[in-house]
């Protein structure tokens, strides 16, 4: 029997599958917190207003098997409107990926063959940063390939990860020789000459009063004045104090923060979710930037996760060196774009072959002639 694949394009209906879709979620082997419907509803709430839901279910019989948590967005290419799918959340998520129950080939060959059936909704599909090791990566090669759809497979972020494995004093001694005396410099400096306050919060306290402090370090940090911290955006702002207060009820809630003389001076805004820090946010004021508290709160960071029994530490992002003097493990993600050969934006997987065949010119004349419906009235 063929499966049947199901479309939710109203926000309260797919509030209202949130029973359903926690006991999917909790069978499936890729259970993460980035697909968790508490994430994906906070997510719609703050950034959805100009989008269009389009979450698919995929069932077999009557049984839910698989989903999508997809998004339509207009999004602009060479000044031009592109209709593009992606997944909700994988802007600001460490990585994205689908829910995945039961026979993940035959259901994302489902998923692809409906999106085919209304391509004349989209130009592109993005699936930025699907974990290299999740069960959908092999699955999705051979059902691309095996339904002759144009796609093209890109690397994505190389982001570092700790696994907790042995004492803290085995893995501190096991650091190099400069990392070890630098941080305790850095923290020699720091507690001579200031007074030195640190802070895990783990729920059950001010979380607005917490937040405020957070907001303050942004205020002050380099994210700041280059345009790319969370007070950049009212939307993401607002997002991140609802994500607080969301994961503080739920237990989630990891906030790690040092404080140089009763200022705030670095903070690492985190998930504990499967015993497992997620890294979201961090930042520290640059008025303490001589003491190096962005370092000072990743050593206190590692030091809390051997001492609290958790399993990883996700730093996320890319592979920044400061992150690689306390791991070696990197953990792989793949992006994908899936074109639309109905779409003028097919041309943008054809540009490289075009290039070598004629004038870059000739590309864009064609381009801009297929394309001119889609500009804006």
């Amino acid at each position: 029997m063929e499966m049947k694949v199901k479309e939710i394009r109203n926000f309260d209906e797919f509030k209202r599958v949130k029973p359903m879709w926690d006991q999917m979620l909790e069978d499936s082997p890729n259970d993460m917190f980035f697909l968790k419907h508490e994430w994906l509803r906070l997510w719609w709430k703050h950034f959805g207003r100009d989008k269009e839901l389009l979450v698919l279910t995929v069932w077999d019989s009557n049984e839910p098997i698989a989903a999508a948590p997809f998004y339509i967005a207009d999004e602009r290419i060479y000044g031009l409107r592109c209709r593009t799918v992606r997944i909700i959340g994988s802007d600001i998520a460490l990585r994205s990926d689908f829910l995945l129950l039961k026979r993940p080939e035959e259901a994302l060959r489902a998923i692809i063959k409906h999106m085919m059936k209304i391509k004349n909704e989209w130009d592109l599909i993005r699936l930025d940063d699907l974990p290299a090791d999740s069960i959908t990566i092999h699955p999705i090669e051979r059902t691309l390939r095996g339904t002759g759809t144009i796609y093209d497979i890109m690397p994505g972020a190389l982001s570092p990860y700790l696994l907790i494995e042995g004492s803290w004093e085995e893995y501190w001694r096991a650091r190099g020789k400069s990392l070890r005396k630098e941080i305790r410099l850095r923290l020699n400096r720091a507690s001579k000459n200031h007074y030195l306050h640190r802070l895990h919060y783990r729920g059950g306290g001010n979380v607005e009063w917490l937040m405020g402090k957070v907001l303050e370090i942004e205020s002050k940090s380099w994210k700041y004045k280059s345009g790319t911290s969370i007070l950049s955006n009212p939307d993401e702002t607002r997002f991140f104090l609802d994500l607080a207060r969301l994961a503080d009820r739920r237990g989630w809630l990891h906030l790690n923060m040092i404080e140089l003389d009763g200022h705030p001076a670095a903070y690492q805004f985190n998930i504990i979710y499967k015993k497992t820090i997620l890294g979201l946010k961090t930042s520290f004021n640059l008025n303490f930037g001589k003491l190096s508290p962005g370092k000072l709160i990743l050593y206190d960071l590692i030091r809390f996760a051997f001492e609290e029994g958790i399993s990883e530490v996700d730093f996320g992002g890319q592979a920044e060196s400061y992150k690689m003097r306390w791991t070696d493990r990197v953990r792989e993600h793949r992006n994908f774009v899936i074109f639309n050969v109905a779409s003028p934006f097919i041309l943008l997987y054809l540009k490289p072959l075009l290039r070598k065949i004629g004038p870059l010119r000739w590309v864009k004349g064609k381009f801009e002639l297929m394309a001119r419906r889609r500009k804006d009235d």
